[in-house]
């Protein structure tokens, strides 16, 4: 079935797929990319898109069974504040970004927009899916990878150019082997020219170990090659590297810059743990 949507400047809508959309006039924002006439999007079952007019816009959408059209109350989408923080970050310089979060959080829609943005502004860009239980990207117990030339909706629509085997679906006991994966990507991307990367990892957030192992994509280290990072108190951080947090109670994304004083912090509580753990250990 066929519908039309006429949309005023700064209307929104959700669409739920499976659908397909085609824009017929004015100007569309769909996570993050910018649509005019003749272009068209494909919102699979299992997707479900903000579609919001920057200009008087007609949007014929072909509906399949069980999809859906929704007009969000105000303030409940997220995309604009997810493209005014992404943009900000991406106007400070940042050329990195790990997209964090728990699982079915929205983190696969996020790092596709933050590629889209940088598309939108011209550059090069590349998505490492790090995910090894939910990978869209590459087979599972993977770390994929794929450059991005064109607006990408959904990373399964990527064609994994680079694979790295990790022999496992979930992190636990493989985290410095799916970091050690993560910097080989990193540094060939960064070898071959590419000005922005974009690490999508998975839904483990929970604990002083999942934490530490998000920590340690963001070491400088990352540049070095044949090297994985250790846990140091020495180890830097490199602070051009953007953390984008999605949580499964909140529409908002919070961008920020990785500082230093935080994992700092952390690494001093996690090791005065380890060192207390140890001393009571002996009586």
């Amino acid at each position: 079935m066929k519908v039309v949507i006429e949309l005023d400047t700064e209307e929104l809508v959700r669409v739920s797929g499976p659908a397909k959309l085609h824009i017929v006039k004015g100007k569309v924002i769909v996570l993050g990319a910018i649509l005019m006439p003749g272009d068209e999007v494909m919102v699979h079952g299992t997707r479900s898109y903000a579609v919001k007019c920057v200009d008087k816009c007609s949007i014929e959408v072909d509906i399949g069974d069980g999809a859906s059209i929704e007009r969000p109350q105000a303030k409940e989408e997220p995309l604009d504040s997810w493209i005014s923080k992404v943009d900000e970050l991406l106007d400070s310089g940042c050329r990195s970004f790990i997209v964090v979060g728990p699982v079915d959080a929205g983190k696969t829609s996020i790092a596709a927009l933050i590629a889209n943005r940088v598309i939108y502004r011209g550059g090069r860009v590349a998505i490492v899916d790090a995910d090894v239980g939910q990978a869209d990207i590459g087979p599972p117990a993977c770390v994929s990878s794929a450059t991005v030339d064109k607006y990408v909706f959904w990373l399964r629509e990527l064609y994994a150019e680079k694979i790295r085997f990790i022999g496992s679906i979930v992190p636990q006991r493989f985290e410095k082997r799916i970091v050690g994966a993560v910097v080989d990507l990193v540094w060939e991307y960064r070898k071959e020219g590419i000005d922005h990367v974009v690490v999508d990892t998975d839904g483990w957030i929970s604990g002083a170990s999942a934490l530490e192992y998000k920590a340690e994509m963001a070491r400088t280290e990352w540049y070095l090659e044949g090297r994985v990072p250790l846990h140091t108190l020495r180890a830097n951080l490199k602070t051009e590297v953007a953390f984008c947090i999605s949580t499964a109670n909140s529409s908002a994304i919070s961008g920020l810059k990785f500082q230093k004083i935080f994992v700092l912090y952390f690494l001093i509580y996690h090791t005065l743990f380890v060192l207390l753990f140890e001393l009571f250990s002996f009586h």
